[in-house]
Protein backbone atom coordinates (compact mmCIF):
# COMPACT_ATOMS: atom_id res chain seq x y z
CA UNK A 1 0.00 0.00 0.00
CA UNK A 2 1.73 3.12 -1.24
CA UNK A 3 0.06 5.45 1.57
CA UNK A 4 1.18 3.06 4.29
CA UNK A 5 3.57 3.68 7.00
CA UNK A 6 7.10 2.76 6.04
CA UNK A 7 7.22 -0.08 8.67
CA UNK A 8 4.14 -1.51 6.73
CA UNK A 9 5.65 -1.35 3.50
CA UNK A 10 6.12 -4.47 1.60
CA UNK A 11 3.79 -5.84 4.34
CA UNK A 12 0.60 -5.74 2.32
CA UNK A 13 1.07 -7.27 -1.01
CA UNK A 14 -1.24 -9.14 -3.64
CA UNK A 15 -0.20 -12.33 -2.47
CA UNK A 16 -0.39 -14.14 0.73
CA UNK A 17 2.71 -14.46 3.00
CA UNK A 18 3.18 -15.76 6.83
CA UNK A 19 3.69 -12.83 9.32
CA UNK A 20 5.98 -13.74 12.38
CA UNK A 21 5.90 -11.90 15.71
CA UNK A 22 9.28 -10.50 14.90
CA UNK A 23 7.85 -8.65 11.64
CA UNK A 24 8.45 -5.38 11.33
CA UNK A 25 4.64 -4.60 10.80
CA UNK A 26 4.18 -5.40 15.19
CA UNK A 27 6.97 -2.47 15.79
CA UNK A 28 5.21 0.67 14.60
CA UNK A 29 5.08 3.49 16.82
CA UNK A 30 2.22 5.54 18.06
CA UNK A 31 3.39 8.67 16.18
CA UNK A 32 3.73 6.61 12.67
CA UNK A 33 0.30 5.35 13.17
CA UNK A 34 -1.10 8.72 14.02
CA UNK A 35 0.33 10.18 11.77
CA UNK A 36 -0.99 7.56 9.19
CA UNK A 37 -4.33 7.66 10.14
CA UNK A 38 -4.22 11.71 10.13
CA UNK A 39 -3.54 11.46 6.53
CA UNK A 40 -5.73 8.66 5.28
CA UNK A 41 -8.62 10.18 7.36
CA UNK A 42 -7.50 13.55 6.93
CA UNK A 43 -8.29 13.96 10.72
CA UNK A 44 -6.27 15.71 13.16
CA UNK A 45 -6.26 13.14 16.09
CA UNK A 46 -3.81 14.09 18.57
CA UNK A 47 -3.11 10.53 20.79
CA UNK A 48 -3.75 7.28 19.96
CA UNK A 49 -6.55 6.99 22.87
CA UNK A 50 -8.66 9.43 20.43
CA UNK A 51 -9.35 6.52 18.37
CA UNK A 52 -11.21 4.71 21.33
CA UNK A 53 -15.04 5.52 20.23
CA UNK A 54 -15.33 3.76 17.37
CA UNK A 55 -15.89 6.57 15.20
CA UNK A 56 -12.16 6.13 14.03
CA UNK A 57 -12.57 2.49 13.28
CA UNK A 58 -15.81 3.86 11.16
CA UNK A 59 -13.89 5.86 9.08
CA UNK A 60 -11.40 2.70 8.41
CA UNK A 61 -13.80 0.38 7.66
CA UNK A 62 -15.92 2.81 5.28
CA UNK A 63 -12.39 3.82 3.57
CA UNK A 64 -11.82 0.85 2.92
CA UNK A 65 -15.00 -0.96 1.38
CA UNK A 66 -16.82 2.89 0.72
CA UNK A 67 -20.71 1.99 1.67
CA UNK A 68 -20.38 -0.74 4.17
CA UNK A 69 -21.78 1.02 7.04
CA UNK A 70 -24.16 3.93 7.85
CA UNK A 71 -21.98 6.90 8.78
CA UNK A 72 -24.83 8.74 9.69
CA UNK A 73 -25.37 6.70 12.72
CA UNK A 74 -21.96 7.29 13.94
CA UNK A 75 -21.50 9.48 16.99
CA UNK A 76 -18.63 11.17 16.12
CA UNK A 77 -18.61 13.18 19.80
CA UNK A 78 -18.53 10.44 21.60
CA UNK A 79 -17.64 10.30 25.41
CA UNK A 80 -20.01 8.06 27.15
CA UNK A 81 -19.43 4.70 27.15
CA UNK A 82 -22.89 3.78 25.63
CA UNK A 83 -22.16 6.15 22.62
CA UNK A 84 -18.93 4.37 21.93
CA UNK A 85 -20.57 1.21 22.60
CA UNK A 86 -23.32 2.12 19.80
CA UNK A 87 -20.39 3.27 17.37
CA UNK A 88 -19.12 -0.46 17.62
CA UNK A 89 -22.49 -1.41 17.05
CA UNK A 90 -22.42 0.35 13.73
CA UNK A 91 -19.63 -1.70 12.93
CA UNK A 92 -20.99 -4.80 13.56
CA UNK A 93 -23.94 -4.47 11.24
Amino acid sequence: VADAPAAWQGVCSSTMKSVGMMDRAYFVGRREILEWLNATLETDLQRVEDTCTGAVACQILDRAVPGALSMSKVHWTARHEHEMLANYKVLQE
